[in-house]
């Protein structure tokens, strides 16, 4: 039996804190690499401006990675999720 390995990988984010509790924040700040001082700027200034002018929906965001740098988010984020369930 062969397997066929896709050279696409789907990863999906969630934006309104059903899986996890503020996975947006964390995004920003672990993938997009925003600190603390930008994500309020994000929040505050982008969004609200995006608000104002009639938008009420999450943009879809397309990024790409390689293997590596995929791997080092999901593990970034696994030990985030668990240091968080420990403490």
């Amino acid at each position: 039996m062969t397997i066929s390995v896709p050279n696409v990988i789907a990863v999906i984010c969630d934006f309104d804190d059903t899986l996890g509790d503020d996975t947006t924040n964390l995004f920003l700040k672990e993938i997009l690499r925003m600190d603390e001082n930008d994500i309020d700027s994000f929040w505050n200034k982008e969004v609200k401006s995006w608000v104002a002018k009639g938008w009420v929906r999450a943009k879809p965001i397309t990024i790409e990675l390689t293997a590596e740098e995929l791997e080092d988010i999901f593990e970034k984020a696994l030990k985030h999720y668990f240091d968080e369930l420990i403490n």
